[in-house]
């Protein structure tokens, strides 16, 4: 809804709303800030290392939070994955491909046609998304976990990465629009789990991760590790030949 279309051709607009504008990000949903929280007129006219931090703002959006505003800062550690980065980076590729402040940012070029453009669909993320799960993990073209792929996975592989940096399920929650905790079933539910982990050091999406002595204590779902998973398992077995064996070779 935020930003993907369902066709390549048209997007979906706010009917509730007088000017009808698009679901999808727009340009105008995105601040841009100097240090001090300086906002900046024309992002054109600034370089992008003075840009120190944005905020977006969601006219609509699947948890009903219509309206809310959320503040990234600049991950100069981190350029590939910085927040500001990025949104420079969209908003300069889609006002080059379709010249139009108030139209979507998703959108792509079309294949064979550069100069023309076409919106970016949740069923084209999600073929891409399967292609480069193959590539990355070596699966067969008919593996049956390739499917597990799509444009949701963005969303609950940041919920791991959150996780495995030990911040709370609320702020998990509200970072990334949960109406409800549901996100906990996706949680270690990836492929990509110790990859991710080993290779981020979580300076990701400007936020740092909180110090060892503030870090949030282990959640309920967070209990069962392995080992203690192990353990459990070894003694429930224990118990139920125990049982087995008191109940077949005690006297009648």
């Amino acid at each position: 809804m935020e930003w993907c279309q369902t066709a390549k051709s048209d997007y979906k607009c706010i009917t509730a709303w007088p000017s009808q504008p698009p679901k999808a990000f727009i340009a105008e949903n995105f601040e841009f800030f100097l240090d001090g929280e300086i906002p900046i007129q024309n992002i054109t006219d600034t370089p992008s290392p003075n840009i120190s931090s944005i905020r977006i703002s969601w006219r609509t959006q699947k948890n009903k939070q219509i309206g809310e505003k959320m503040p990234f800062f600049c991950d100069a550690n981190n350029p590939v994955l910085c927040p500001v980065a990025a949104v420079l980076r969209i908003i300069c590729s889609a006002l080059l491909l379709h010249k139009t402040l108030g139209l979507p940012l998703g959108v792509c070029p079309v294949p064979n046609h550069p100069t023309q453009f076409q919106y970016i669909t949740a069923a084209k993320t999600a073929d891409f998304l399967c292609l480069a799960t193959r590539h990355a993990h070596k699966f067969p073209s008919k593996h049956p976990d390739i499917s597990a792929w799509s444009a949701h996975t963005i969303r609950v592989t940041a919920a791991n990465l959150l996780h495995w940096a030990k911040f709370s399920d609320s702020f998990i929650q509200n970072c990334l629009h949960w109406r409800s905790n549901t996100f906990l079933m996706y949680l270690n539910t990836l492929y990509v789990a110790q990859s991710h982990k080993t290779a981020l050091t979580l300076d990701l999406h400007g936020l740092q991760s909180p110090p060892p002595s503030t870090q949030c204590p282990a959640e309920p779902h967070e209990y069962l590790t392995p080992s203690t998973s192990y353990f459990l398992f070894f003694g429930l077995f224990l118990l139920m030949t125990i049982l087995y064996f008191n109940l077949h070779h005690s006297s009648p």
